[in-house]
C-alpha cells in the first residue's frame, strides 16, 4: 500500500483503543459484582464465612498489637486512638449484605476486646486508673470512624453500580473507604489523644509538624490503618484463589529477609524500606497474589522490626521525616495496587466480552479471517475452517481459490490487490468439499478490512458468514414469486380467454331466439341451437379439465368400435369443414370393425379436439384420420390413432409449449384463428388418464399427432367394477333448492318425469323447512342462495341427523364451489343443466354406496330419526 493508502486507512485507526475498551466493557451490566458473590456466600454457607472472617479480623488485630506489648508496648491511649479491629467495621458495612450489617458491629467488637485483654496481659501496668473511661471512649471513637468509612464506602458502591461498571465501582468504593478513613481517623485519633491524656513533650516530630509526641504518634496511625483497610478491602472484593494463595507464600521470603536486614541494623528507615519492596513487588508479579502478600507480608516484617506498630518517637527530625515519607510510600502503593487491580479488572473484563463473543460467533457460524495480502497467506480461526471446510488454520490462499466459482476469481482478487480505507464486503460461491459433486456451491459471504502495520505490510481481516440458507430462500422466493407472477399473467389470460369464448355462443344463442321470433321454423333453428348449447357446454369443459382436472368425471369402461367412433368423430365436423374446403378421410385397418374397450367419451373427446384443431388452425383441404393395433410388451393391446393434416405445420420454436393449457401462439395462417388454447391440453389429459399418451410427429409438411391408448377385449375382466344397476325412482319424493326461477322451473319439469313428486324451495331457509315437514327421500340443492346457502342448508341438515341422500348442484367450473359442498356433507355434485341420464346415474351410485355402508335393517331407522 503506499502513501496515499496509508494516510487514508489512519482515520480508520484512530480511537480504537477507546472503541475497544467500550467494547470491553459492553456485558458489564450481566457481570456478577464481587459483593453479589460475596452475599452469596453468606447465604449459602453463613456459619462457615462467619467463622472464618472472625478469626481472620481477631488474628489481623493480634498480628499489630501482639508484637508491641511482647516489646513493652504503647500508651493505652495511643493504642485505643486508631484500633486495628476498626477494619471490622469498615470491611463490614461496606461489603456485608444488608441482613449481615449487625456483624460488623460483633466482629469489631470481638477483635477489639481480644486485643486489648492479650497487650493487657502482656504489658505489665498498660491499664491506668482511668482505663475503664479511656476504653468506653475509644470503643466510640473507633466505631464512629469505622462506621463513617464504611458506610461512605457502600454509598458509592451502590450509587456506582449501574452507572459506571459494577467492577468499576467497587474500585471506586475501595478508594472512598481509604479516603474517608484518612479523612476522619487522624483528626478524630489527635482529638481523642489531646483531651484524654496529657500533653507529651514535642519530640522530633515538634520541629517537623509542630506536634507533640502522642498526636503525631497517632495521626500517623490514622493515615497508615486508612492505607492498610484499602489493601485489606481489595482482598475482600476479590477474593485470591489457589494459584494466588502459592504465589504469594513464595514471595513472603522478601519480607523474612527484610526483617532479619532491619534487625542486624542493615536498613535505611524500617517502614519505609518494606513499603518500597512491598511496591517493588506489586509492579513486578501479579496483583492478586502482591495484595494478599503485601496484606501479610508488612504486618509480618511490623510484628518482627516493630516498624509502623512500636510508635516510639524518632530520635531526630531526619527520622521524622523518614517516618513520614514512609506513609506517603505505603501511599504509593496503595495507587500502585488500585491502578493494577483496575487495569486487571478491565482486562477479565475484556476477556469475558470476548468469550462471549467467540461463543456468540461460534453460534451463529461466523468466521474470522486475516489475509498477509503480499505473501498470499490466509489464516483462518476454528469458524472459518468449520465453514470452508479447511483443515489447517493457515494455508495459502491460492488453495482456497481454486475452490471458488470461476464466476468469483475476479472478485476476489480485485478486492484483494486493491485495498482501500473503507470496508468492503463481497458473496463468493464456494466449494466446501472439494470431493463433492460440482456445482454444490455454499454462499459465502465477507466483510473485509484493510490495515498498514510496521514495515508497510498490509492486512485483510474480516468476518466470513455463511449465507447459503438465506440465498437459496431467496432464490425459492424468487421462483415462487415468477410462478405466482406467471399464475396471475395465465388466470388474466384464462378469464379473457372465458369471457371471448363465452360471449361468441352466448351471442349465437341469442340470434338464433331472434330467428325463432321472427318466425323461423322451429324444426330447422333446433338442431342449431343444440349445437351452439353443446359447443358452450364442451369450451366449460374444457376450462374445467385444464383448471381442475382432479374433478373430472371418473373413468367409464365401455364396448366401442374403432370404426364406428372414427365415422362419428368425421360426420361431426363434416358440417364445420365442408365451407371450408376441408375433406375428412379415413383409413381404417380390417381390425377397427371389431369391438374393443376403454373411456368412450374421454377417446371420442381426444379426436374431436385433433380434428377440430385441425379445421380451425391448419388451414389444410385433406384431413385423414387412421387407426392401428400393435402389442407393447407387459401392457398388451395398445389403439394407435393418428390424425394428420397437409396445411401450414407448426414451427419448431413452438413444439415445446405445444401440450401447455391457454398456449394460443400466433403463427401463419393461425393469427386470426380462435380458441380457448386447451384443445392439445385436453387430449393430452384424457390421454393420460386412461395410461396413454399424445405424440407430435414432426412430417414435411403439415401436422400429425399420435395417439396412443391402451385397449382390452369385450371378454376380458373390466378395469374397475361393475356399475350399480337401474333404480326405480317413480315411488321417491324431491325437495329441490334453487333460487333461480328458470332453472327451478326447468329442473323440476325434467326431476317430473323421473320422481313421484317434486317440491321446490326458493332459498336454503325454506329448504329446511321443507325437509322437515314434508320429509324427502332425495334433497337436491343449488350452493349460492340469498338468506341461506347450499352448503350451511346441508351442515344443518346433516347436524339434524337428516341422513337421506343430497346432491349440490354447481355451475361453477373452476372454484370451490364443489369442495364446499362435499365439505358440508353432500353425498354427490352434479353440474348444470341436469340430465335425466347423469341424475339417475348419480343418484343410483350413491344409494348403491350407502347400501354397502349402512345395512337396511337400520336405513328405516335412520329415515325415522331424520324425520324426527
Amino acid at each position: 500500500m503506499d502513501g496515499d493508502h496509508r494516510r487514508l486507512a489512519a482515520p480508520a485507526l484512530a480511537g480504537t483503543g477507546d472503541e475497544l475498551r467500550n467494547r470491553g466493557m459492553f456485558f458489564s451490566s450481566i457481570t456478577v459484582p464481587r459483593v453479589a458473590l460475596l452475599a452469596a456466600r453468606f447465604e449459602a454457607e453463613p456459619l462457615r464465612v462467619i467463622v472464618v472472617i472472625s478469626v481472620a479480623l481477631v488474628l489481623w488485630s493480634l498480628a499489630l498489637t501482639t508484637p508491641t506489648a511482647l516489646r513493652g508496648g504503647n500508651p493505652l491511649a495511643i493504642d485505643l486512638a486508631v484500633h486495628a479491629a476498626v477494619i471490622a467495621v469498615v470491611i463490614g458495612l461496606a461489603v456485608f449484605p444488608g441482613c449481615q450489617l449487625w456483624l460488623a458491629v460483633v466482629l469489631f467488637t470481638l477483635a477489639f476486646g481480644v486485643s486489648l485483654l492479650v497487650q493487657a496481659a502482656l504489658v505489665p501496668g498498660y491499664l491506668p486508673d482511668n482505663a475503664a473511661q479511656l476504653i468506653a471512649a475509644g470503643y466510640v471513637l473507633n466505631l464512629a470512624i469505622g462506621t463513617l468509612a464504611g458506610l461512605a464506602g457502600r454509598f458509592v458502591l451502590w450509587r456506582l453500580m449501574e452507572s459506571a461498571g459494577r467492577r468499576s465501582a467497587e474500585v471506586a468504593m475501595a478508594i472512598t473507604v481509604t479516603a474517608a478513613y484518612a479523612a476522619f481517623a487522624p483528626p478524630l485519633a489527635l482529638w481523642f489523644v489531646t483531651a484524654m491524656v496529657d500533653p507529651s513533650p514535642p519530640g522530633a516530630f515538634g520541629d517537623v509538624l509542630g506536634l507533640s509526641e502522642h498526636a503525631a504518634a497517632a495521626m500517623m496511625r490514622g493515615y497508615r490503618g486508612a492505607l492498610a483497610c484499602g489493601v485489606v478491602l481489595f482482598i475482600f472484593l476479590d477474593p485470591p484463589v489457589r494459584r494466588d494463595l502459592v504465589c504469594a507464600a513464595r514471595l513472603l521470603p522478601v519480607f523474612l529477609l527484610l526483617a532479619v536486614l532491619s534487625l542486624a541494623g542493615v536498613s535505611l528507615h524500617p517502614a519505609l524500606d518494606v513499603t518500597v519492596a512491598a511496591i517493588c513487588i506489586s509492579l513486578l508479579f501479579p496483583v492478586k497474589a502482591s495484595i494478599l502478600a503485601s496484606a501479610i507480608g508488612i504486618p509480618l516484617y511490623a510484628g518482627l522490626t516493630g516498624a509502623m506498630v512500636d510508635l516510639s518517637p524518632p530520635a531526630n527530625a531526619q527520622g521524622a521525616i523518614l517516618e513520614i515519607y514512609s506513609v506517603i510510600a505505603l501511599a504509593l502503593l496503595l495507587m500502585v495496587l488500585v491502578l493494577r487491580f483496575r487495569s486487571r479488572q478491565r482486562i477479565l473484563m475484556q476477556r469475558e466480552t470476548m468469550s462471549r463473543l467467540f461463543r456468540i460467533q461460534d453460534f451463529a457460524q461466523i468466521g474470522l479471517f486475516v489475509v498477509d495480502v503480499a505473501q498470499g497467506q490466509i489464516q483462518l480461526d476454528p469458524t472459518g475452517r468449520k465453514l470452508l471446510g479447511v483443515a489447517v488454520s493457515a494455508c495459502p490462499l491460492g488453495a482456497l481459490r481454486r475452490r471458488l466459482h470461476p464466476g468469483d476469481l475476479r472478485q476476489l482478487t480485485e478486492v484483494m490487490r486493491v485495498a482501500g480505507p473503507e470496508p468492503r464486503s463481497l458473496t463468493l460461491r464456494f466449494q466446501r468439499d472439494p470431493l463433492g459433486a460440482p456445482g454444490d456451491y455454499a454462499f459465502i459471504k465477507l466483510f473485509v478490512w484493510y490495515e498498514v502495520v510496521a514495515g508497510g505490510r498490509t492486512y485483510a481481516y474480516g468476518l466470513l458468514l455463511d449465507t447459503t440458507t438465506d440465498m437459496r430462500r431467496e432464490c425459492e422466493l424468487r421462483r415462487v414469486l415468477a410462478e405466482l407472477s406467471d399464475r396471475q399473467g395465465r388466470q388474466t389470460q384464462m378469464f379473457s380467454i372465458i369471457s371471448h369464448e363465452l360471449r361468441t355462443p352466448a351471442a349465437i344463442m341469442s340470434m338464433l331466439i331472434d330467428e325463432v321470433d321472427s318466425g323461423t321454423p322451429w324444426p330447422e333453428a333446433a338442431p342449431r341451437l343444440r349445437s351452439v348449447t353443446e359447443q358452450l357446454l364442451s369450451i366449460l369443459a374444457d376450462m374445467r379439465q385444464a383448471v381442475r382436472p382432479e374433478e373430472n368425471l371418473p373413468i367409464r369402461w365401455e364396448t366401442f368400435s374403432p370404426q364406428m367412433l372414427a365415422e362419428t368423430v368425421r360426420n361431426t365436423f363434416a358440417l364445420m369443414a365442408d365451407p371450408r374446403g376441408i375433406e375428412i378421410t379415413l383409413q381404417m385397418p380390417a381390425e377397427a370393425a371389431a369391438q374393443r374397450v376403454t373411456d368412450k367419451v374421454r377417446l371420442n373427446q381426444a379426436l374431436s379436439n385433433l380434428v377440430k384443431n385441425a379445421i380451425i388452425h391448419s388451414g389444410c383441404d385433406r384431413i385423414v384420420i387412421s387407426y392401428s393395433e400393435r402389442l407393447e410388451g407387459e401392457e398388451g393391446l395398445s389403439g394407435v390413432w393418428t390424425v394428420s393434416d397437409n396445411g401450414c405445420g407448426i414451427p419448431a420454436e413452438e413444439v415445446p409449449t405445444l401440450f401447455q393449457p391457454f398456449s394460443r401462439t400466433v403463427r401463419g395462417s393461425r393469427s386470426a384463428a380462435d380458441g380457448t388454447g386447451l384443445g392439445l391440453f385436453v387430449v393430452k389429459s384424457a390421454a393420460e388418464s386412461l395410461g396413454g399418451r399424445l405424440e407430435f410427429l414432426e412430417t414435411l409438411r403439415g401436422a400429425t399427432f399420435r395417439l396412443i391408448l391402451p385397449l382390452a377385449l369385450p371378454y376380458e375382466t373390466s378395469p374397475t367394477p361393475p356399475r350399480s344397476g337401474p333404480h326405480d325412482f317413480r315411488n321417491m319424493r324431491v325437495l329441490l333448492v334453487e333460487d333461480n326461477p328458470m332453472v327451478g322451473e326447468i329442473t323440476c319439469l325434467r326431476l317430473g318425469k323421473m320422481f313421484k313428486s317434486v317440491t321446490w324451495a326458493r332459498n336454503g331457509s325454506e329448504g329446511l323447512l321443507r325437509a322437515a315437514a314434508e320429509r324427502p327421500d332425495v334433497i337436491i340443492t343449488d350452493l349460492f342462495m340469498p338468506e341461506l346457502g347450499g352448503d350451511e342448508m346441508i351442515a344443518e341438515l346433516r347436524r339434524r341427523r337428516v341422513n337421506v341422500p343430497i346432491i349440490g348442484l354447481t355451475a361453477a367450473m373452476v372454484g370451490e364451489d364443489s369442495r364446499r359442498l362435499e365439505r358440508a356433507g353432500a353425498d354427490a355434485i352434479l353440474e348444470k343443466p341436469v340430465s335425466q341420464a347423469q341424475m339417475s346415474e348419480i343418484l343410483s351410485a350413491v344409494i348403491a354406496a350407502r347400501a354397502r355402508q349402512v345395512r337396511p335393517a337400520e336405513q328405516e331407522q335412520l329415515r325415522e330419526a331424520a324425520a324426527e
